[in-house]
């Protein structure tokens, strides 16, 4: 036979062949899963939806999650759960189906394939019962994860790098584990550990412990005179407080015990002894009375905390309640009221002038009512002020000591000034002054001028 009727027949029988197979596939392929196909990772290629769904079953009769910790190991089986898939939810199995193209199952058997996922069905109660006794849940040694944070020594602030710890987060974890088997895995090794939030490589980090190393820097003095403190880097650390997220607060009050502990005292100075000089008496040192500075330790508290905070260099005076009127001489300036109880006269001077100098009588010695000695200020004037304690009252009332209600005031019912008379028939703590002088000095004080009694 020719040679050429050979090569004819023989193509025509290989494209019958072909052309045979190609539909005989198409119709197989019609209700059969095409090559590469599979569902929740079972393999259900050249089946039918009935024996994919039998090989579906029988993968889950067997089937043990295998679950890899740090240093543990545990296992989850479909049965331990009641775990089952649910065909009729979405028509799954059917949609497989029907997205294949018959005629195109020869590309299929060498393209990627086609993975579908049914949704499954377990009992959570069983589910939360098999995680609780899971070694990785509870291993020998647990670690809790933490951030990363800073110490204080030796003046600054070190750097503690976090810890990953090895507990779980049992919401995700049990999320996790469906997961996993709904795709059909069988090794899963644990991603869900409870991670540090704040890690020291993180620019969250370093912004953070930049602000505390701008605090620990802070240069915040405070100075009066020849008197001052400075806070150190143990000061500032020590009122620091830091939060998980190093976030720097100042604790005020541990900040409001430094204060009283450090800066109330030097700073203060009423009652303290002082040396001041006068017109009508020269030098001398007196000490007691109500005048003179008083730190506002919850103010100062504030203060100082914006200071520490601000990473600036600061120098100030504290935050005072009450300051004196002068800083020089004591605190007398070169305006102020002398009493000298010795000698029993009154000295007003003014921006360094006598106004006046006048003879008093200060309080009864023999009754124990002595004007108390001290340095005071005029706290306020008044006129016509009654005394109805002691059935009197007078024309010019200048309080320095509202407390024990000793001022300065006139005292008509006398008739002599100075000498004695205060040892038998003095006051009851007030300096008692003549009309005219009281008037004098009543037209020339004002609040806040020092009185110095001695």
């Amino acid at each position: 036979m020719d040679k050429k009727i050979i090569a004819g027949i023989s193509a025509v029988v290989v494209a019958g062949v072909v052309c045979a197979a190609e539909l005989g596939g198409a119709y197989y392929f019609q209700n059969h899963y095409a090559p590469h196909t599979s569902i929740n990772g079972v393999d259900v290629s050249y089946k039918s939806i009935d024996s994919a769904k039998t090989a579906l079953d029988e993968s889950l009769k067997n089937y043990t999650l295998t679950i890899q910790g740090d240093s543990t190991e545990d296992q989850l089986s479909a049965s331990d759960i009641d775990f089952t898939y649910c065909y009729d939810t979405g028509k799954i199995m059917e949609t497989a189906l029907s997205d294949q193209h018959p005629y195109e199952w020869i590309a299929d058997l060498f393209g990627s394939g086609r993975e579908y996922t049914l949704e499954t069905t377990y009992d959570t109660e069983k589910l939360n019962n098999a995680i609780s006794t899971m070694n990785c849940i509870n291993p020998e040694e647990k670690i809790q994860s933490q951030n990363a944070s800073v110490k204080y020594a030796d003046g600054a602030f070190e750097t503690v790098p976090e810890v990953y710890g090895n507990e779980l987060d049992a919401t995700e974890f049990s999320e996790v584990l469906i997961n996993q088997m709904n795709e059909g895995n069988t090794e899963y090794q644990i991603d869900c550990y409870i991670q540090p939030k704040l890690k020291e490589d993180s620019d969250t980090f370093r912004e953070a412990k930049s602000h505390l190393d701008t605090a620990l820097q802070s240069a915040v003095t405070l100075k009066r005179d020849d008197i001052s403190v400075t806070l150190s880097a143990d000061d500032i650390a020590s009122v620091l407080t830091i939060g998980d997220d190093l976030t720097a607060t100042v604790d005020t009050e541990k900040l409001s015990e430094y204060v009283k502990e450090n800066i109330k005292d030097p700073f203060n100075t009423v009652g303290k002894e002082r040396t001041v000089t006068t017109v009508g008496c020269g030098e001398f040192t007196i000490s007691g009375g109500i005048y003179g500075y008083i730190v506002d330790v919850d103010g100062e508290t504030e203060q100082l905390a914006k200071d520490i905070l601000s990473g600036q260099t600061v120098e100030r005076e504290p935050v005072y309640s009450q300051e004196e009127t002068y800083k020089t001489n004591g605190g007398l300036g070169d305006t102020y009221i002398d009493v000298s109880i010795s000698q029993q006269r009154v000295w007003l001077v003014y921006g360094g002038n006598l106004i006046i100098e006048t003879p008093c009588v200060t309080g009864n010695v023999n009754n124990g009512t002595i004007t108390p000695k001290g340095t005071y200020w005029i706290e306020f004037k008044r006129r016509n002020y009654d005394m109805p304690k002691y059935g009197v009252s007078v024309s010019y009332w200048m309080p320095i000591d509202t407390s024990t209600g000793v001022g300065l005031h006139d005292a008509s019912w006398r008739s002599t000034f100075g000498g004695n008379y205060y040892i038998s028939t003095g006051s009851h703590g007030c300096i008692n002054l003549p009309v005219s002088a009281a008037r004098t000095i009543y037209n020339n004080c004002f609040g806040t001028m020092p009185v110095v009694v001695h």
